[in-house]
């Protein structure tokens, strides 16, 4: 098999040969004598004879790598690896060259505008910074966190910034950008030999199984590749994500969850001459000062490059996105247990009592929410609550959403008693202390 190092296509023999005769740069070579010329395509010499700019390799693979590609086979001298040919040291060359004398006041262009399409969310930034300075730095540890940039409006500035990062890691197909409507699907030739995808105009609600595809890839060390022509197999995962969106729905994150790095920009579009200047900064000298101050880059005492960075941070537009993702039977059964309202005053509660409570308290509320046993439990269980009880009777099985610990350990016959109003609490609980 031929190789092709610029596109990552194999070729057999014969399609290699005739690749290179019709090929206008390559075309036919004369092997002949004066007397009997005889034209073959430039392949066929390549092919069958030694020459100093052919590489055989036992092993092809694109693994990015801090080491220089002497350092690289220096290493792996008298190793299994010693055949591996690497094509990450080919993809980066296209890399702008650093400008080393950059600091921060230089990319302040930039760094405004995350802090802009970020909500104003500083952490949220300082994460984005670290992560592409890991990326550029130590682009061998994969990143353990994806970012995800939501706005309320278009073109707020989102996807532009793609142009900036081309230029600064080494172009496609290390770098590109691609439609948000593949995300989670079978999309694994859209990440060959890629370092960084943005993914555009992502959908609302994407489903659990595509979202489950998404936090593996985003988290995982190997993912599965599957390109045309070849058997699936299982390669490093070297990609990592921006995510942009006008859905604050688009992915079901559970609260908390350390993925994602979240962007929240709820501001109007800026002015036309606001994105002329930033456009012209990127096709610019931005690259070059931007990765002046990755190659810089000086990393806090909590991020491990070697282990992917930290956790994205939990900001406010963190939690409100986190929010907006759950169902609005979630996010409503919450605010009736923060705030002890029926018919979650109390602590426990049996299924069908709580269902025909909230439909007779709450009508207007709960009017669309279509509440069943199924998907009561499966809102519960979102916000923490356990099942407590034993046997299938319901009325010997409770939920309970408040000192789940406690009521765990409650014996079936005082929990009846407590939910029907004839005792107390069986254990005592902390007073809650006012601030006043």
């Amino acid at each position: 098999m031929a190789f092709n190092i610029e596109t990552g296509e194999y070729m057999s023999r014969e399609s290699f040969i005739e690749f290179l005769r019709d090929s206008p740069e390559y075309g036919t070579v004369d092997i002949g004598t004066a007397d009997k010329p005889k034209r073959v395509s430039c392949g066929e010499p390549w092919w069958n004879y030694p020459m100093s700019c052919k590489i055989t390799a036992d092993r092809i693979v694109m693994e990015p790598t801090s080491l220089t590609e002497e350092e690289e086979r220096a290493a792996w001298e008298g190793t299994p690896l010693h055949g591996t040919y690497n094509r990450w040291h080919i993809l980066k060359r296209d890399r702008v060259e650093p400008n080393m004398s950059a600091t921060l006041v230089d990319i302040q262009i930039l760094t405004d505008h995350l802090l802009y399409i970020s909500g104003y969310e500083p952490a949220a930034v300082d994460h984005f910074m670290n992560w592409l300075a890991q990326l550029y730095q130590f682009p061998q540890y994969k990143l353990r966190t994806a970012n995800f940039w939501y706005s309320r409006c278009n073109y707020v500035g989102k996807s532009m910034l793609i142009d900036l990062l081309k230029p600064v890691y080494g172009g496609e197909p290390l770098v590109t950008e691609c439609e948000g409507s593949a995300v989670g699907g079978q999309f694994t030739s859209l990440l060959k030999d890629g370092i960084l995808r943005l993914f555009n105009e992502l959908p609302a609600s994407l489903d659990k199984a595509r979202f489950e595809v998404l936090k593996t890839l985003v988290s995982e060390k190997s993912r599965k590749s599957e390109d045309k022509g070849r058997d699936a197999r299982i390669v490093k995962n070297t990609v990592n994500l921006i995510l942009c969106t006008n859905h604050a729905d688009a992915l079901p994150m559970a609260m908390g969850d350390p993925r994602f790095n979240v962007f929240r920009c709820d501001e109007p579009r800026k002015t036309d001459s606001y994105y002329k200047e930033l456009a012209d900064w990127i096709a610019g000298p931005g690259p070059e000062l931007l990765a002046g101050v990755l190659a810089q880059w000086k990393f806090p005492t909590d991020w491990n490059c070697t282990s992917g960075g930290r956790m994205a941070p939990q900001t406010t537009a963190a939690e409100m996105v986190q929010r907006e993702a759950r169902s609005p039977l979630v996010n409503f059964i919450e605010e009736l247990i923060t705030g002890q309202q029926a018919p979650f005053d109390k602590d426990i509660g049996r299924s069908n009592q709580l269902i025909e409570q909230l439909g007779t308290s709450y009508p207007a509320n709960t009017r669309s929410m279509k509440i069943t046993s199924q998907t009561l439990a499966d809102a519960l269980r979102k916000l923490g609550a356990v099942k407590i009880g034993s046997g299938t009777a319901a009325k010997d099985n409770a939920w309970c959403w408040r000192y789940q610990s406690d009521w765990l350990g409650v014996r079936l016959k005082e929990w009846k008693a407590y939910l029907d109003n004839n005792a107390g609490r069986p254990f005592t609980v902390p007073e809650v202390v006012s601030d006043e």
